[in-house]
């Protein structure tokens, strides 16, 4: 268990960027590319990062909210079949889980009337702001 704190971009020659955690307790990571990764235990209340893998979704959302993440299989990159990703599960309290579903409902209501407000805009040919 971990929890997400902030985006580390301090390295701009890594894509993706990585994140940086605070553990929640001992953690069994892996340092290194994967193919010669070196096992590595962070200890409770120790910072640590990692690569904003794709498959992990937005990490921001989870900021401030303690995570499981649970590191599942290598798969083929479908736009890269010669390269693998991990496939991981995120998973949060209950109450966490509720609090992300509300937030996506309100950014869902926005982004909906952000286009109700393009359309009706455009309707009476006045540029948007």
């Amino acid at each position: 268990m971990a929890v997400p704190v902030d985006f580390d971009d301090s390295d701009p020659s890594f894509d993706g960027g990585r994140y940086l955690f605070i553990a929640d307790e001992d953690i069994e990571c892996a340092r290194g590319p994967a193919a010669a990764a070196e096992p590595v235990t962070v200890h409770k209340g120790e910072e640590f990062t990692m690569s904003g893998y794709a498959a992990l979704g937005s990490i921001v959302d989870y900021f401030g909210m303690t995570c499981h993440i649970v590191v599942g299989d290598k798969v083929p990159l479908k736009s890269k079949p010669n390269q693998s990703v991990w496939q991981f599960k995120l998973s949060v309290s209950p109450e966490d889980n509720a609090r992300l579903a509300a937030g996506r409902q309100a950014s869902a209501r926005l982004r909906i009337a952000a286009v109700k407000e393009k359309r009706a805009l455009a309707a009476n040919n006045t540029p948007a702001s």
